[in-house]
């Protein structure tokens, strides 16, 4: 297949199936992307991810590598942020404390939406598990084909209907992750 291909990279997913396969920190972005591609031209591969909260020490690792992807070429990494939503137990009446990713499926959704309108993008590989995305792959399959890569083990998949709206799907597993590692 020829063409230009956008890669829309959920960082948080990907780092959950890195953590699945025991492959965290030994996945080389760009090798990747450019499996995914296939002998098409990676066009731009979109990052997007979120900061630990200030004070983690997790912080300053995640900036640099995040930084390090914002120089590979035609990478963009786009920031999210997270937000610490506090709720009661309802059995119990416990305070807890949960940390959610905001921004980050709004922002993939509308960068797909904004490529399937580039008539210089001929397909979008979206990497990603969440049903969310569902209603912008359905408008962006009006104009561009949409690519699903998704992990492929149990603790880290991707929606069942998200396989399905999607036009293709691509395994993200050991055989295939090999030959993208450092």
């Amino acid at each position: 297949m020829s063409g230009r291909v956008v890669v829309l990279i959920d960082g948080m997913y990907l780092q959950e199936v890195q953590n699945a396969l025991g492959l965290a920190g030994r996945l080389d972005y760009e090798k990747l992307t450019d499996k995914l591609v296939g002998d098409s031209k990676r066009y731009r591969t979109y990052v997007f991810d979120a900061l630990p909260l200030p004070g983690s020490p997790r912080r300053d690792r995640k900036e640099g590598f995040l930084t390090k992807l914002d120089y590979l070429d035609r990478f963009q990494v786009e920031p999210g942020h997270l937000k610490i939503e506090r709720y009661v137990c309802s059995k119990c009446g416990s305070a807890i404390a949960v940390t959610k990713q905001k921004r980050v499926d709004v922002l993939i959704s509308t960068r797909m939406l904004e490529c399937s309108y580039d008539s210089k993008i001929d397909r979008i590989v979206l990497l990603a598990g969440d049903a969310d995305f569902i209603p912008a792959v359905e408008v962006a399959k009006r104009r561009t084909a949409v690519v699903l890569a998704y992990g492929d083990t149990r603790e880290a998949t991707a929606s069942e209907e998200l396989k399905r709206t999607c036009d293709g799907r691509i395994k993200l597993n050991q055989d295939y992750l090999a030959d993208c590692l450092r």
